[in-house]
């Protein structure tokens, strides 16, 4: 079974929290035991992991890790292994110093040999135990200091958009860093939230801190678990059981909701969106209000996940929510319901064009569903939503259709070659190839396309993994123009989960069980082309930096990824062949003009509607 992450962002800090889904965004295989085949406390040093099972998890990992030889024992592995657990630690670079990591580094290669071999990891240790809660108190300084400087009585002109980069080099450059973020964080808030921190803005920062830069409390040897693997590559970590029992929650669409947006505020959460039709919409839930019990528990003294995770339940669930405003408390009763995130579902809308030509926009903001399982979340299904609105759009005999997967972070990669069989019929899709052999995916049961008519995908820099695979796939046959950025965001590996304690293994751990991330192999386009290199070009650039030439894009990763011959069968191939300068040349004829507005989707609207003219001919 194909799996990729379908996250469903909360509204506080989905900026953030988009940068680190696009970070660990992945198509995967399941192998679950499938053998038929600031807090505000520092992080406890109690861990699931022992350092006796962190070497055998890293030599069973690196001997089913799909790209390439690793060597174990190198003084760049254990290098790589300090950086990337410095990040784990950091994930916003904004507690430790360059020299601080590079001690790391030191003190870890010095004792590498005795990890590996005596299984001994106080090396790491001793730099948590120096560095880590020092790091801590430094930033919480920095807060009292913002505090106090009055920089928080005037809104900044602009926002400083703050980008993850290398560790700070000087005390001066962190501290700098460090107020920028408090800054920006704080006026990101809604201003209702904002001043119900008024008597107490250390508190305010305190609970921002514990959500977007500390990491989970979990014990210094899980988060050097999940460095070991991801110095492997990026996409490889290391799931607890609860992680994953989470994660899986989001990605099989099993989350039901009922309709708000929240932001942490003292002793409470304060509601900032309630969504028309909602089930808290029709409660009469408002804007402003701050809940401060839901189904008895007071959240009074919990964390921003805490109070969330109370929030959370299935479908059909009932679920009590205290509310307090200006005229006193009452208590509301409400149903969970999935159909609150009808945002991220498949949608379409229509455009009519100055010469009274319809264009469908159809919109597909990840890849749900039932990851080719029957029976499994019946009428949960992106393929299936995408299914009925082109038959809408045929009926309704639209003129072009453009799918739109800009910030399409991935999904169900069955999903997606399902719904490339909407437009190609029986084709081969995307190969997967691990050290031993490539295997092609393709769309079945889809003899004729349901849509032949103009096609434009629209893309961005967030278009990833199998949104890759869907658009890289209507390239190479020439089937559609891609429109948007230089190049998609470049996903293009695959892993598997395996549960640890699982016995047909033979990982012979003691303690932590949970569930390995794995990479085990790339993806490849039906033209033997990977994402990995540099994501998939698109044929025409929108934007300030509009571009008349063809395949303009510019890598987005430093990944140099041996492409293989291409996956069609001969046949196919030669016809593509030969179609290849005919397309490229009706590519080169469309272009946007130059009157026409900056806005993208005006942009969009009049590539499509000259590909009406071009395609058809």
């Amino acid at each position: 079974m194909f799996l990729e992450q379908f996250v469903v962002l909360l509204k506080p800090y989905r900026r953030i929290l988009l940068s680190l889904l696009l970070a660990f965004n992945f198509v995967l295989i399941v192998s679950l035991t499938q053998t038929n085949a600031f807090s505000r406390p520092p992080i406890s040093v109690s861990d699931s992991f022992q350092c006796s099972d962190l070497v055998p998890m890293l030599q069973w990992s690196i001997a089913h890790h799909g790209l390439g030889n690793v060597h174990l024992s190198s003084k760049n592995f254990a290098d790589r292994s300090a950086v990337v657990f410095a990040e784990k630690l950091d994930p916003e670079r904004l507690l430790f110093l360059d020299s601080e990591v590079e001690e790391l580094k030191s003190l870890l290669g010095k004792n590498w040999e005795r990890v590996i071999t005596q299984r001994n990891c106080s090396s790491v240790m001793t730099w948590f135990q120096k560095w880590n809660l020092q790091a801590r108190k430094r930033i919480l300084e920095k807060t009292k200091d913002v505090i106090a400087s009055g920089v928080l009585t005037l809104k900044p002109d602009s926002k400083t958009t703050l980008k993850k980069k290398d560790f700070s080099k000087t005390i001066d450059d962190l501290r700098k860093r460090q107020e920028s973020f408090l800054v920006q964080v704080f006026f990101d808030t809604p201003a209702t939230i904002r001043k119900a921190y008024e008597s107490n803005l250390f508190l305010f920062f305190q609970e921002r801190l514990d959500l977007i830069v500390f990491p989970e409390n979990q014990g210094p040897l899980t988060l050097f678990a999940k460095a070991l693997l991801g110095t492997l590559d990026p996409y490889s970590t290391y799931f607890s059981k609860k992680e994953f029992s989470e994660f899986y929650e989001e990605l099989s669409g099993l989350s039901a909701g009922v309709g708000i947006s929240v932001e942490k505020s003292p002793e409470s959460l304060g509601v900032t969106e309630v969504v028309r039709k909602s089930p808290a919409d029709q409660a009469g839930i408002k804007i402003g209000e701050r809940i401060v019990e839901v189904d008895g528990t007071p959240l009074a003294g919990l964390n921003f996940k805490s109070c969330t995770q109370l929030l959370k339940g299935s479908e059909g669930s009932l679920l009590t929510l205290t509310l307090e405003n200006q005229k006193g408390r009452r208590e509301v009763k409400l149903k969970r319901s999935a159909s609150v995130f009808k945002e991220k579902k498949v949608s379409s809308k229509q455009v009519v064009t100055e010469n009274q030509k319809t264009i469908t926009l159809i919109s597909i903001p990840s890849f749900y569903g039932r990851g080719g399982m029957e029976g499994l979340n019946e009428g949960f299904s992106s393929s299936e939503d995408l299914k009925k609105h082109l038959i809408k759009s045929v009926t309704e005999k639209t003129d072009g259709i453009v799918l739109d997967l800009r910030g399409n972070p991935g999904g169900y990669l069955e999903e997606a070659v399902t719904m490339a069989g909407y437009f190609l019929g029986e084709k081969i899709v995307v190969g997967v190839k691990d050290r031993a052999e490539t295997k092609t995916l393709q769309s079945l049961g889809t003899m004729e396309p349901i849509y032949q008519g103009p096609l434009v995908v629209w893309v961005d820099e967030e278009t990833a993994s199998a949104a890759e695979v869907l658009a890289a796939a209507l390239k190479d046959y020439q089937r559609a123009v891609l429109v948007g950025s230089k190049a998609t965001f470049g996903k293009g590996s695959v892993q598997k989960l395996f549960q640890m304690d699982d016995p047909f293994l033979d990982m012979k751990l003691e303690g932590p069980g949970g569930v390995i991330k794995l990479t085990t192999s790339l993806f490849f386009s039906p033209m033997g082309h990977s994402p990995g290199n540099g994501g998939v070009k698109t044929h025409i650039t929108l934007g300030l930096e509009k571009s008349d030439g063809i395949e303009t894009g510019k890598a987005t990763s430093s990944s140099q990824i041996e492409e293989i011959a291409p996956l069609v069968v001969p046949s196919v191939l030669d016809t593509l062949k030969k179609q290849e300068p005919i397309f490229l040349e009706k590519i080169a004829q469309i272009k946007t003009s130059p009157e026409a507005s900056t806005n993208e989707l005006e942009q969009v609207v009049a590539v499509t509607e000259q590909a009406l003219v071009l395609m058809t001919n």
